[in-house]
């Protein structure tokens, strides 16, 4: 492989929103040209109101032309923060997706015969604007005919539910149609754990669950540990869980919960 990066098809990012919360969980395996490491980490604070998080190839290790889409995001976020929020993480997820493809496209018109997935990459910067509105946006690289593109997507902005499943979505998939006998018993499971929750712990178990279940049942594509953070509209990021390399990454060491003000 020319990429030292996660395949699109063996990780997953799970995005649950409703009323004032937005929930991110995403699993901690990386596939690359070095092997599996279970350690990397998929979620990305970017203030204390706004999140980043990927799957598929977001690095390349090797010079010349080393490069870590986390990196490229921090690097837009700091160049726009000073543009009202309503406008930022629209012109962030747009500037995002421009360079991303940019920086893939050499591998993949330079090296087809690594038979490359048709989407390359998927990320989410999700939040709160100024006015307390939700404000979600996927960034989706991809294949073209002439090479590598991009396309956005916004998610809803009212406080309806919804989710967003990034990556690996096979199991998520079963999960929703209900078809299957084991679909239903996950579905099941879900609704007893979360009876008499509050919304917030209902969204942090659901995402969770979706992880879990991709990991057990393709543990080659998606596994680790599951790191996970709320976005509040009235009190901003807090992190529920994650590893130490999550919490080395914010600045922060406390690897339960924390409040990020500024990076």
């Amino acid at each position: 492989m020319p990429l030292s990066g996660q395949l699109n098809s063996g990780s997953i990012v799970v995005v649950e929103s409703a009323g004032d919360y937005v929930v991110v969980a995403a699993d901690s395996l990386n596939l690359s040209a070095k092997g599996v490491s279970l350690h990397r980490c998929k979620i990305i604070a970017l203030d204390s109101r706004l999140v980043y998080a990927n799957t598929g190839y977001t690095s390349k290790a090797s010079a010349p032309g080393r490069w870590d889409a986390t990196d490229i995001a921090k690097r837009k976020f700091r160049g726009l923060r000073k543009a009202p929020r309503h406008e930022l993480i629209r012109k962030l997820a747009e500037a995002y997706g421009a360079e991303v493809a940019a920086r893939l496209q050499p591998d993949i018109l330079g090296h087809p015969e690594e038979g490359w997935p048709q989407t390359l990459t998927t990320a989410i910067f999700a939040g709160f604007d100024e006015d307390h509105r939700r404000a979600s946006i996927e960034v989706r690289i991809h294949r073209t005919p002439f090479g590598v593109g991009y396309s956005t997507k916004s998610l809803p902005t009212d406080d309806a539910p919804f989710t967003d499943v990034l990556g690996e979505t096979t199991v998520t998939q079963e999960f929703v149609g209900g078809r299957t006998l084991r679909s239903r018993d996950w579905k099941n499971s879900l609704d007893a754990q979360v009876a008499g929750l509050a919304i917030r712990e209902r969204l942090v178990a659901g995402a969770r669950k979706l992880v879990e279940l991709t990991a057990k049942y393709q543990p080659d594509l998606v596994g680790g540990a599951i790191d996970t953070l709320v976005i509040s509209r009235k009190t901003g990021v807090e992190w529920v869980q994650c590893k130490p390399e999550c919490a080395t990454s914010t600045g922060r060491q406390d690897s339960l919960r924390h409040r990020l003000e500024q990076q």
